[in-house]
């Protein structure tokens, strides 16, 4: 009965965690976050011209799958951001799952050694 409950909860947090992703995803804004601002800030101060040409040829460096909250070929803005929300939390909770199936493993193994 306890499994039965747990598996609930983790669902019922899942379907929660989806859902504020997908909304809240939406009515993100387009103004850049308080970290973004003060790195672009930083940049600008820095780069100024030879230095700004060769960053140019060079790239920003590494752009994630979903750069920028932004789902790759969804036009809509709020949707891009919504299927990007839901996509981390799915990634998050499959990574957590992996962990905890992990130790849980360990844990069996090391109690069937010692008793």
């Amino acid at each position: 009965m306890h499994k039965d409950r747990t598996a609930v909860a983790l669902v019922g947090f899942a379907v929660v965690a989806l859902v504020a992703a997908g909304v809240v995803s939406y009515f993100a804004s387009k103004k850049p976050d308080g970290l973004e601002y003060s790195l672009q800030g930083a940049k600008q101060e820095k780069a100024t011209g030879a230095q700004a040409e060769a960053q140019g040829e060079q790239g920003a460096g590494y752009k994630g799958p979903m750069p920028d909250y932004a789902t790759p070929g969804v036009k809509r803005r709020g949707l891009s951001g919504g299927i990007a929300g839901a996509a981390g939390i799915v990634i998050t909770f499959g990574v957590l799952a992996g962990i905890g199936l992990v130790l849980r493993s360990r844990r069996g193994r090391k109690a069937k050694a010692d008793g």
